[in-house]
Parts: structure tokens; sequence; C-alpha cells
């Protein structure tokens, strides 16, 4: 696949390209207004906001390479991410790729909750925003993520799954 464009390539994670779109400042304006725009906090949570959303895009990587499914490409722009994959097979695969990114931000959540607890212990700056990018931002996207509608990338992950409901619940009401 050719380069996204307007995206240029950060890395490869097992042979597969991520890009970064021209765009992605636009979307740093949101963990960067967070920090007040102050210098340090600013880096740590843009920072980790390109991990948060390169995680859940790592979750779909996942999921689609336990079902088989080849995956093209990560990218990342000012609207978050997108995992491009070979198109699903069935419905479970489809469930399970377009959940995968919502696990892997219920798993970080659950693994940050907990931080919290050893933040006076730790005193840390950097522990402290990853703390609110794991939990605060976190939360905020994985919302995002499951309301069904369409954004620049396309259909969100909610999106998807809520439409497969759908159609699996008219179809029981049909038998």
């Amino acid at each position: 696949m050719d380069r996204p464009k307007g995206s240029v390539e950060l890395a490869r994670i097992h042979r597969v390209p991520v890009y970064l779109h021209w765009s992605f400042p636009v979307g740093a304006l949101f963990p960067i207004g967070l920090a007040r725009f102050d210098p340090v906090p600013s880096i740590y949570l843009l920072v980790g906001y390109v991990l948060l959303v390169l995680w859940h895009e790592l979750g779909h990587l996942v999921a689609a390479r336990l079902v088989k499914h080849q995956v093209v490409s990560i990218e990342i722009s000012g609207t978050g991410g997108l995992c491009r994959t070979e198109l699903p097979r069935d419905t479970r695969s489809a469930v399970f790729i377009y959940s995968g990114g919502l696990i892997a931000q219920l798993i970080l959540l659950l693994i940050a909750v907990p931080g919290f607890w050893l933040l006076d212990e730790l005193n840390s700056e950097a522990f402290s925003y990853f703390l609110i990018v794991a939990v605060v931002m976190n939360a905020a996207m994985f919302i995002l993520n499951v309301i069904p509608g369409r954004g620049i990338n396309g259909p969100t992950d909610g999106f998807v799954l809520w439409a497969i409901l759908k159609y699996y619940v008219k179809r029981m009401r049909r038998e």
C-alpha cells in the first residue's frame, strides 16, 4: 500500500507501517490545552496522547492478527487513528477486530486506575501525567469510540458494532 496522502511513516510494528498525518498537530491541541500550554506538561500529555491512540490501534492490530487477517497500516491523525485491515471475512472476526481497540483501552484503564494509590508514593510528574492520559483521556476516547458515528477516518468502532448488534436483533425477531 502506498503512503497515505499528507502522511509520513513514523515506524513499523511487525512490518506494519505506522503513519502520522499532517493534521496531527490539530488533534494535539486538546492534550496541550489541558496543560495550559505549559511546555513540560504539554510534552508529557502530547506523547501520552500519541501512545494512547497507538495503543488503541494496536488493539485492532492484535485482534486482526489473532483472527488471521492482514493488517495494512496504522494511521494517526488529528482526529485519532485508523487501523487498516483486510475486510473481515465473517461477523465474529468483524466484532473481534472492531472491539480490539476498545479492549486495549479497557486493559489500560484497569492497569492505570490503581496507579492513583501509588501517586503519592512515587511523587513523579511524569507518572501523574501518564495517569491523566491513561485514565481521563482514555475514558473520554473510549466513550467517543463506543458512540455510533461517522468521523473523518470513517465510522467509529461503536458504529460498526451497533450495526452488527442491530442486524442480529432484527434477525432474531424474524425467527
